[in-house]
């Protein structure tokens, strides 16, 4: 069994997975996510329109290599402290589940119940999360984060300087490097706030599982406890509502600037080779006010299917 280094899921490698380690070194993913990473590669590369249409996924890793660090983004330092003093996977940093980070961890079978719940979301005193981070591995931490009320208002919102080291394939995603964090407080400088805005509060993130396990590494790699909210994954409830099914008989997942386009919430597109391209700004508070248009999206359209 693997796990998907962006969504996290566990499945057979035979059936949904593919090794992109050509493509960009060191990352797996499955074929579901595979197509995102593609997307955002070229949405964030100045240099994507030249290489677009010829580019196609068994590309040698040194094309997708030079193509990355031509980027003025990947040009500035991104490599304090040293790639070398990374922790490697073969390291003690098991996997741990989302059930285990969280008191509770919300779980839709079928799209009724997703509609279900959307409609008594207004009851909840939920907040809106979402992370910008290192990387996506097991010793990944998070370098920014943002909180907002269920109204809108930031509750917190900070920059992070983390202990490990900036991978570049993250910055080509949000674009922080090395630079942007070196003066910003570190994860214990900033917990005891944070951890504040989560206190008896469900916590919604797109793909939560990933965001409240960055949080969870970070806590760890400074050795600070870490709570376990209650929590929800829109990711998830949002292909439930959505209900379009993958040849492999799996609720589809979609990026969050796609699920924000099909709600006819406005994002900012570009336009490449023919193509166009949603283009999110991959910022911690950017992403959490589409994330928090799409949840009020969503529950608006289960009460109205209630009436019907």
């Amino acid at each position: 069994m693997f796990r998907c280094d962006l969504c996290q899921d566990e499945l057979e490698w035979n059936v949904l997975y593919r090794d992109v380690d050509g493509l960009f070194p060191g990352i797996v993913v499955c074929v579901e996510c595979q197509p995102l990473l593609l997307a955002q590669w070229r949405a964030t590369s100045i240099n994507a329109e030249k290489h677009i249409s010829s580019y196609q996924v068994e590309a040698k890793r040194e094309h997708i290599t030079s193509t990355l660090d031509a980027s003025p983004r990947l040009q500035r330092h991104v490599s304090a402290p040293s790639l070398q003093n990374v922790h490697q996977d073969d390291e003690p940093y098991p996997f741990i589940s989302i059930d285990e980070l969280t008191s509770y961890y919300h779980r839709w079978r079928h799209p009724d119940e997703a509609h279900m719940w959307l409609r008594k979301l207004h009851q909840s005193d939920y907040v809106i999360l979402d992370t910008e981070t290192t990387g996506s591995r097991r010793y990944s931490q998070v370098i920014e984060i943002a909180v907002l009320s269920k109204q809108g208002n930031v509750l917190f919102h900070s920059l992070l300087q983390p202990s490990t080291s900036i991978e570049p394939i993250s910055t080509s995603v949000h674009g922080l490097t090395w630079k942007d964090v070196k003066g910003a407080p570190t994860f214990d400088q900033i917990s005891s706030n944070l951890y504040q805005c989560l206190q008896d509060k469900l916590v919604l993130a797109y793909n939560a599982a990933f965001d409240i396990r960055l949080l969870f590494q970070t806590a760890r790699a400074f050795e600070i406890p870490f709570p376990r909210p209650e929590a929800a994954c829109m990711m998830y409830c949002y292909s439930k509502v959505r209900s379009e099914m993958t040849a492999y008989g799996q609720y589809r997942r979609f990026p969050l600037g796609d699920a924000c386009q099909h709600m006819q919430i406005a994002v900012p597109t570009t336009q490449l080779g023919g193509e166009r391209f949603i283009l999110l700004d991959h910022r911690a508070e950017g992403d959490a006010r589409h994330l928090l248009e799409l949840v009020q999206c969503l529950t608006e359209q289960a009460t109205k299917r209630e009436t019907l």
